[in-house]
């Protein structure tokens, strides 16, 4: 019987350079991302912050659109979503408190490893619907300036908090 996690595999049959990986949370949930790398010296890296009720297999083709043309691809699975989720019934949940923020926190997370592994290089943020709206807080608390280096998609207005 397949694990959880696997029914995700034939999603990584591209040709890209793909790197799966895991890394704890703050609060130790083992949040699921994957890195797909172009040949060469990224452009840049760009960090993908998928919507509600996705995952980070259904970026695949736009993370091979973007390795393509020369940029690295980071992308984590957010909690309850995916592979980090764990299981069915964990599906849609974030945690008991403060789980917005510590999807944030993930998200911090796996910039910072990215900018590790490619130190120097131009960081984006690219967040689409429910993850634009996470980028946007993330933008906020980390002062990446408004369309410096952050792309957000997908979501028809900006929350009363910004």
């Amino acid at each position: 019987m397949l694990q959880f996690e696997e029914l995700f595999l034939p999603w990584y049959d591209t040709g890209m350079e793909t790197k799966r990986f895991s890394y704890q949370s703050d609060d130790g949930i083992e949040i699921h991302a994957a890195a797909f790398l172009p040949s060469g010296e990224p452009k840049a890296v760009v960090q993908i912050a998928h919507g509600m009720a996705e995952h980070k297999e259904r970026y695949v083709p736009v993370a091979e659109v973007f390795t393509n043309a020369g940029f690295a691809v980071y992308i984590n699975d957010h909690r309850g979503h995916g592979a980090t989720a764990g299981s069915v019934d964990a599906l849609g949940f974030f945690a008991e408190k403060d789980g917005w923020q510590k999807v944030i926190d993930d998200m911090r997370k796996l910039s910072l490893i990215a900018k590790k592994e490619f130190p120097g290089v131009p960081y984006i943020l690219f967040g689409h619907s429910m993850g634009s709206i996470l980028a946007r807080h993330f933008a906020m608390q980390e002062s990446i300036p408004c369309c410096a280096q952050r792309v957000c998609t997908g979501h028809r207005g900006i929350p009363s908090s910004l």
